[in-house]
């Protein structure tokens, strides 16, 4: 899938400059065109709820970044495609601060990163 070539442009110097900061095990490249990716994906499916793609690249984005396998980030990736969901959903309600959406949202989010900890943390 395309991406846009600038903002892969300023993700590798970011990730490249993470990578020197923290001496991650990331490839800048790869790992840039993986962020960028979900973004471009997301922005396509804005609010659908069909959305395997863009637990697919959430999950590449995680894999690179973090270097564990796609298929152990898909959970983490589901959820956080949910609260991606909900977030959209709630944008084009009009984005009432008191809407219920909100805590839905959050509690998919937590539940991603809690799914992606535990994958970060096995071994």
């Amino acid at each position: 899938m395309p991406t846009d070539p600038l903002a892969e442009a300023h993700m590798r110097r970011l990730f490249k400059l993470l990578k020197q900061i923290y001496a991650l095990q990331i490839d800048p490249a790869e790992t840039a065109h993986q962020e960028v990716n979900w973004w471009v994906v997301h922005r396509r499916l804005f609010a659908q709820e069909q959305n395997q793609e863009l637990i697919e690249a959430l999950a590449g984005a995680m894999s690179a970044f973090f270097g564990k396998p796609k298929a152990a980030l898909i959970k983490a990736a589901e959820q956080r495609a949910r609260g991606i969901l909900l977030s959209d959903q709630w944008v084009r309600n009009g984005m009432d601060e008191g809407s219920p959406l909100l805590v839905l949202e959050e509690e998919a989010l937590c539940s991603g990163y809690s799914l992606l900890r535990e994958v970060l943390l096995s071994e």
